[in-house]
């Protein structure tokens, strides 16, 4: 997190899985949002208010959390490996939903659903 004082930790115990956020200092955990399926990928936005990550188990879906309220949108198999854009208004995913890999953009929640194709599509998995 930028505060240098928090941490954002997937855990998935038999049941479920959790987003959690660690606070260093207290010692404290918070779940942030849980899910019941797989988690992959935490990525928090530069100002620290939302994170993205990938959830899923055959297919993944893009889950946008509000740190705030907890307020999600769950954009469906959409991809994988989210990585927010040093404005934090956007960020940028890998997605194979074209039948070829490709980077995408999505707008943060403020904004709507815009997704757009940003990059050209590769061979092989990302890295």
């Amino acid at each position: 997190m930028p505060d240098s004082r928090h941490l954002v930790a997937a855990a998935c115990p038999p049941e479920n899985c959790e987003l959690l956020l660690i606070d260093t200092q207290e010692g404290t955990t918070r779940v942030l949002y849980p899910i019941p399926s797989a988690l992959h990928s935490p990525a928090v936005s530069p100002d620290g208010t939302r994170i993205a990550f990938s959830s899923g188990v055959f297919g993944w879906n893009l889950v946008e959390v509000v740190l705030q309220d907890g307020k999600a949108r769950i954009l469906p198999s959409l991809g994988i490996y989210p990585a927010w854009a040093p404005s934090g208004n956007h960020y940028v995913f890998a997605s194979d939903r074209s039948g070829k890999w490709a980077i995408e953009d999505v707008t943060v929640m403020n904004d709507g659903e815009n997704v757009s194709r940003t990059g050209a599509g590769w061979n092989s998995a990302p890295d």
